[in-house]
């Protein structure tokens, strides 16, 4: 199982407006239901790209096999993060990750991962994949549906992604161009420049965490 930090910063996901959000949240999926809030719902999950409220019977949950693939997910709990949860999570295989708001983190889950340890945990009430639509600012994903010309993006990776790998995936994606690197509130980013017809190779880059 792969250790990750606990980074507090969480600005760059918060929703505050979302124009025209229906188009740029990934629909069809039948993972959550995105939509435009004129506040903040409590019970919600709230990322830059879209407002989530989760069905219950989408979550990993309610799937009848354990068994799930390697990647980055979402967690959410009926409530606020406590010591006791956190211990209780840990033991079960899962590090808690960046917060989103409401009670949600991002969470690393390992290729030999049991789902069925988080069902054994009364309040965790949503687990669900990091869906690539929700990597992108919704200004982005207009630019991608637009298509023409090209963008310089800052591409945040997810805490605990391999930056060479990275790197890599990114310029393999035609077009894209990397220009630097930083470290920004303990999460690696790059400066890019890509073809706004690219965008979508790049949100599917599992690194990817936000652009």
């Amino acid at each position: 199982m792969r250790r990750r930090r606990s980074i507090r910063t969480w600005a760059p996901f918060l929703l505050l407006t979302i124009p025209a959000m229906a188009a740029d949240s990934g629909g069809g999926n039948g993972v959550a239901t995105p939509s435009v809030s004129p506040s903040f719902d409590r019970t919600a999950i709230h990322l830059a790209a879209a407002t989530l409220r989760p069905l219950p019977e989408t979550s990993l949950l309610f799937a009848e096999r354990t068994a799930v693939a390697a990647g980055e997910y979402i967690l959410q709990l009926d409530g606020p993060m406590t010591p006791e949860r956190r211990s209780s999570l840990e033991a079960a295989g899962v590090i808690p990750g960046d917060y989103l708001p409401f009670h949600t983190y991002v969470i690393h889950i390992d290729r030999n991962f049991d789902a069925s340890r988080l069902k054994l945990l009364s309040f965790v009430r949503w687990v669900g994949a990091f869906e690539p639509a929700w990597k992108r600012h919704p200004d982005i994903g207009r630019r991608a549906r637009d298509g023409g010309g090209e963008s310089n993006l800052t591409v945040t990776l997810f805490t605990g992604a391999d930056p060479i790998a990275a790197r890599r995936a990114i310029e393999r994606v035609n077009g894209a161009v990397v220009h630097h690197a930083a470290d920004v509130g303990g999460h690696v980013t790059f400066r890019i420049t890509i073809p706004n017809a690219a965008i979508d190779q790049l949100v599917a880059i599992d690194a990817v965490r936000f652009i």
